[in-house]
């Protein structure tokens, strides 16, 4: 994905930068689990598929999708405007937060453990993990023929903080604007202070939390999920049996009877 300035509207030229707070909720293990599942693509984009819903459905104002990106959904909220105190807006993004890493693991959890299949795709989604990045910062609201998105040096800094040197796949980094904007006070969330170094936006100061705790070594981070006993049964129902195999018959005949093509993954790498 590029962000620049070369737009198709001419009003994005006069278009005045927002204060916002960006947002990238991304799946963490993506590569190696479409690579790992070439031969069942189907359901392992079902799985994606399913995941990345249950955070669009986490989303409430004043959080905004602004796009999806395969493995990711970028989020925004502004500022100001909307009737609504800055107050109350960072109140709900900060609980937001930890509600999109809670809503993620039940589900990932219940894909796994409610699968009559056994292919590598179902059998293995509870070890996939959610990062998240935020910043802080202002983009402008870019049209590019029919479509809108948002642009700017901001935007660059908060995608390329998705590489990173962290070793965990789980874990929200903060920015330290992002961090003190969203009203954090010292003590208040458990959080290594880092810097994270590129050559075209230079040093980052970031604020790392795990939401499960200390940081999992790297065997740990992408083990199965622990899960209790009562769920584990009541995923096993023939309820969520049924109802996470309609996802997956649907997307199959409609590969089959041509109405929806074959998901195309042109650039993974090989995995021995």
């Amino acid at each position: 994905m590029s962000y620049h300035g070369d737009m198709t509207d001419s009003s994005t030229a006069h278009a005045k930068p927002r204060e916002v707070i960006l947002m990238v909720a991304d799946i963490s293990g993506y590569t190696h689990f479409m690579v790992s599942n070439r031969d069942t693509l189907g359901h392992a984009h079902v799985v994606i598929s399913e995941l990345i819903k249950t955070i669009i459905r986490e989303i409430r104002i004043p959080l905004q999708v602004s796009k999806l990106e395969g493995d990711a959904v970028f989020l925004y909220a502004m500022k100001a405007g909307g009737g609504m105190p800055w107050e109350e807006r960072k109140k709900r993004i900060r609980g937001k937060l930890f509600s999109f890493f809670k809503a993620f693991r039940a589900r990932a959890l219940e894909l796994q453990h409610s699968g009559a299949c056994a292919c590598g795709a179902c059998a293995n989604a509870d070890r996939l993990r959610l990062k998240a990045v935020v910043h802080s910062g202002s983009a402008i609201r870019a049209k590019l023929g029919r479509y809108e998105e948002l642009t700017g040096v901001d935007v660059i800094v908060l995608h390329r903080l998705l590489k990173n040197s962290l070793k965990s796949h789980e874990y929200i980094l903060f920015t330290e604007g992002a961090y003190r904007d969203l009203g954090y006070l010292p003590g208040e969330l458990a959080v290594v202070d880092g810097t994270e170094h590129y050559d075209d936006v230079g040093d980052v100061k970031v604020k790392v939390n795990y939401p499960y705790g200390a940081p999992p070594d790297e065997a740990a981070d992408t083990a199965p999920l622990p899960i209790d006993e009562a769920d584990r049964k009541r995923y096993s129902s023939r309820f969520y049996r049924i109802k996470n195999m309609i996802p997956k018959m649907i997307t199959m005949y409609a590969l089959k009877w041509g109405l929806r093509k074959e998901p195309e993954y042109r650039n993974l790498p090989k995995i021995d």
